[in-house]
């Protein structure tokens, strides 16, 4: 990874580039990486231990930006991205946590406004090693129902309640009439592919299993008019567990019928 002092200073034809990885000090950098490289259209950004925090005036926006990931590092660093860019064309978004720092600062508020003011449609949310509360997590999930494909990966160092609580599992849930919207329709209504790699001390298999049969509605006409998307990928892991095979036995069901199912635990594939 390189910072920008490094950056767009050659005769390379930086205005052609269209991904870019690396490790930034302001929100400066990301402003010249977008002047310097017009056909940006993915971003992976890290931060510097002294990143400086700067109020920013108005937003920059980056049109062409499809995918964003955010390494966390630090309270400053991911609440001045998220308040100094506008990504319109935003398709994908990406938060990781680091080695650096066990316990990243989550931008509730910044992200809300980021989404909201970009108004983009985000298809692809990933989160990973993010110690969350399941209450943010259904915050950020509500500003994206066009959201389609949904990666998580719990805080292996958190062995208690990781991310995946069943209160986020009964919000998905299909069929069950939401506390908070007194809707039956689901949290994100058009998911269709769902990966998750939980630490499985507190994951509650059954709710996820009948959570997952509930989204299952592979008749095109039904699941149009009940007003969400049939689910067709999941892959869980469970990678510090034993699982109850038994306790999957109707998704092994549900793969035979087509929709793709992978469930590991320790011992590797059961599902």
């Amino acid at each position: 990874m390189l910072t920008t002092d490094k950056c767009f200073s050659s005769k390379i034809p930086y205005e052609r580039l269209n991904s870019l990885s690396f490790t930034i000090s302001s929100q400066a950098d990301i402003e010249q990486a977008l002047r310097s490289c017009p056909s940006l259209t993915s971003l992976s950004i890290h931060s510097m231990l002294d990143f400086e925090e700067v109020a920013p005036t108005a937003p920059t926006t980056g049109r062409n930006v499809t995918s964003l990931r955010l390494n966390l590092e630090g309270s400053a660093f991911s609440q001045t991205i998220l308040s100094s860019f506008n990504f319109p064309s935003l398709e994908s978004l990406q938060f990781h946590g680091s080695e650096s720092d066990p316990n990243p600062h989550w931008p509730r508020h910044a992200i809300g406004s980021f989404i909201t003011r970009s108004s983009c449609s985000i298809t692809t949310f990933a989160i990973h090693c993010i110690p969350i509360s399941d209450v943010d997590l259904i915050a950020a999930l509500r500003l994206m129902p066009s959201l389609r494909e949904l990666k998580i990966a719990d805080d292996k160092t958190q062995n208690d309640v990781g991310i995946i609580t069943s209160h986020l599992i009964s919000s998905m849930h299909f069929g069950r009439e939401n506390y908070h919207t007194r809707s039956v329709i689901p949290l994100i209504p058009r998911l269709r592919c769902f990966h998750l790699d939980v630490n499985g001390f507190a994951f509650n298999h059954h709710a996820f299993v009948s959570m997952i049969v509930s989204r299952w509605l592979p008749d095109p006409d039904l699941a149009s008019g009940v007003g969400i998307e049939c689910l067709r990928e999941v892959f869980l892991e469970c990678s510090e567990i034993d699982i109850d095979v038994d306790t999957y036995e109707p998704l092994r069901d549900l793969d035979e019928m087509g929709l793709r199912v992978v469930v590991k635990d320790r011992n590797g594939i059961q599902v």
